[in-house]
């Protein structure tokens, strides 16, 4: 099937992110962070938009008994993503000339409107699916149908790219052509191996 739009995760994938260990009670490891962030109520009602920052921090102090005042909290929340990777804006320029392209993320009002790079990751898609407009989250099935209603797509001529196989692993069952990729570099190499993109790297 012919390839109708190509959609990036943003943290991991198109964005550096730095782990949340201090977030989550610290003495993890990254992978163990990220687990406990993914799975937190509190991330979760805060990258729904149930609630905004402030809230969000107080939920955090109290879910993982941080030692941490809330402006630290709140500080440590808004330096998690820490601007565009490598290669990112090309990849998506070069994209962005043959098909649609857009981010599908979970994500928060405070990380898209003050990351680092924001005007330009807003500024370089067609589609911002964020989590925290929308009110669905990632990994769940009511995400990735409302992404391709919204397209007016077969799903199955979706690509879509995310650092986290839980994420792709959902994409698939909704029927999107979806790929795990860290950073720009795979998600070039996964795009090359599907025809879309040649084997030379484009100028934005």
């Amino acid at each position: 099937m012919a390839i109708e739009a190509v959609l990036f995760d943003m943290g991991g994938v198109l964005v550096g992110v730095r782990a949340p260990i201090d977030l989550v009670g610290g003495g993890v490891d990254e992978r163990t962070a990220w687990a406990r962030w993914i799975a937190s109520p509190a991330v979760r009602a805060f990258e729904q938009g149930a609630l905004g920052i402030d809230d969000a921090a107080a939920a955090l102090i109290e879910e993982f008994a941080l030692d941490a005042t809330h402006a630290e909290v709140v500080e440590a929340v808004r330096t998690i993503p820490t601007g565009l990777l490598p290669g990112a804006d090309v990849l998506v320029a070069e994209v962005r000339r043959l098909v649609p392209v857009g981010v599908l993320s979970n994500t928060n009002a405070l990380h898209w409107s003050s990351q680092p790079d924001a005007d330009a990751i807003q500024a370089m898609v067609d589609h911002a699916f964020v989590s925290f407009r929308i009110g669905l989250v990632k990994p769940d099935r009511d995400i990735f149908d409302h992404v391709a209603s919204d397209l007016a797509v077969d799903p199955a001529s979706v690509v879509f790219f995310d650092d986290n196989q839980v994420n792709v692993d959902g994409a698939r069952r909704a029927g999107f052509e979806a790929h795990l990729a860290i950073g720009p570099v795979q998600a070039r190499s996964v795009l090359i191996d599907l025809g879309l993109l040649g084997t030379g790297v484009a100028t934005p």
